[in-house]
């Protein structure tokens, strides 16, 4: 399957009113987490602020070619150029995609912040 380059980027997003202008903070649609935050943003009405801080984030993010997710590093399968859900990683994750902290071997929950390891561990 050929996927065109011309995907709208929709990832899930926050905005934020600052003095210098809108800050806007993407997450992950797989994991949750926050994959980027722009710097203030001035434009001329929100439309054209939204376009460049979605042009700006874009390219911290990948799209699953599977299910069409925007996803961040964490829990993307690059080999596979999908998404962990779509495609598991072959071995077992080392770290957790919501804190970061490392996981214990199999662990179904991480220790340091109780969040659900959210892909599959092949054995």
């Amino acid at each position: 399957m050929v996927m065109s380059a011309a995907f709208e980027f929709d990832a899930r997003y926050i905005k934020e009113t600052t003095p210098n202008g809108d800050k806007y903070t993407f997450f992950c649609d797989l994991s949750g987490a926050v994959v980027h935050t722009t710097d203030p943003i001035c434009a001329v009405g929100e439309e054209a602020a939204l376009a460049l801080a979605k042009r700006e984030s874009r390219d911290y993010f990948n799209r699953c070619r599977q299910c069409g997710k925007w996803i961040g590093d964490t829990v993307y399968n690059i080999d596979e150029a999908k998404c962990v859900e779509c495609a598991p990683f072959d071995m077992a994750p080392h770290y957790c995609t919501e804190c970061g902290g490392p996981l214990k071997e199999n662990a179904e929950t991480c220790a340091g912040c109780g969040a659900r390891v959210k892909y599959t561990i092949l054995k």
